[in-house]
């Protein structure tokens, strides 16, 4: 497969630890799930979507134990959508931002946001809610979940603490090698995100998208950061001219060209490399920047307005 981040592992799996297998998506957007084993039950974080969902189920079935737990970390659909193939005989667990979305979808299907994946997806409303720190014993292995305390990547998001690997399962709340999506929740929240995520000092990191890792250790210097504080510096700028909206988004997406430009950066790879350090990444989403500058605004003047997904 040609993966953007290097050379795509077998079967798009990786093992992380003892207990925890990295599953990389095969399809776009690139979802990236987990599976983790105890002695006594297994538990999958993230659904991933289409087919990237059935090979992953494959692979939970494959080995022991049985499939007992699915761990949704946000609403997004490409996290979401494969919940068909796990659920039953898992029970699923989410936030109660993530079931209400799902159940108005269940209830209504053309609610759905646009561009989902796949043909006529069956949706799985979540049965248990974590809105606060929950663990699951697996046997001998235990998974703690963290419910974020205000909008990051979406308006509710979960992460988890796989123990005693020390791995540390980021759903959204951290990008590795690939550009943000900020839209539907607060930057100022995902920069918070990311430092508590710093904080675990795990071992080993599996971000939403890209490839696994760690955050740059030092605060403020991780690529995701640096971006997502670019992106609120240019839009307060631009707020402060009276500029809203997609006048707004124009605004900061033309001061990131004039960027470019003006640094001699030079396109190598899929990456801008240049004499500074970068801000784009190998894989850009399309019009991703201008619903990240949406999310700004939202935080610069304080409005708690829903999200559009």
């Amino acid at each position: 497969m040609d993966w953007p981040f290097g050379m795509y592992p077998k079967g798009g799996l990786e093992r992380l630890g003892p207990h925890v297998t990295a599953y990389y998506g095969e399809v776009l957007p690139l979802s990236n799930s987990a599976i983790v084993r105890g002695s006594d039950a297994t538990l999958v974080f993230d659904a991933n979507v289409g087919p990237a969902a059935v090979a992953l189920r494959a692979e939970v079935d494959r080995l022991g134990p049985p499939l007992r737990h699915l761990v949704l970390s946000h609403v997004h659909t490409d996290h979401t959508l494969g919940a068909m193939a796990f659920s039953p005989p898992a029970r699923v667990l989410a936030r109660s931002y993530t079931r209400d979305r799902l159940a108005r979808w269940a209830a209504d299907p053309s609610t759905l946001p646009p561009n989902c994946l796949g043909g006529e997806p069956r949706i799985v409303v979540p049965g248990e809610v974590v809105d606060a720190e929950r663990s699951i014993d697996l046997g001998g292995v235990t998974v703690h979940l963290h419910a974020e305390p205000t909008p990051a990547h979406t308006k509710a998001d979960l992460w988890a603490v796989v123990e005693p690997d020390g791995v540390v399962l980021c759903g959204d709340l951290w990008f590795k090698e690939c550009e943000p999506y900020l839209g539907s929740g607060s930057l100022v929240g995902a920069l918070a995100a990311i430092q508590r995520l710093r904080d675990v000092r795990g071992a080993v990191y599996l971000p939403g998208h890209g490839p696994s890792g760690t955050p740059d250790p030092r605060s403020g210097e991780d690529p995701v950061e640096r971006y997502v504080r670019w992106v609120l510096r240019e839009t307060r700028r631009g707020v402060r001219r009276g500029l809203s909206g997609g006048d707004l988004g124009v605004f900061v997406g033309e001061r990131f060209g004039e960027r470019v430009r003006r640094l001699g950066w030079l396109r190598i790879g899929g990456s801008w490399i240049g004499r500074r350090r970068r801000l784009t990444f190998p894989v850009s989403l399309p019009g991703s920047l201008e619903d990240s500058v949406g999310a700004a605004e939202r935080d610069v003047r304080g409005s708690d307005a829903e999200p559009r997904s």
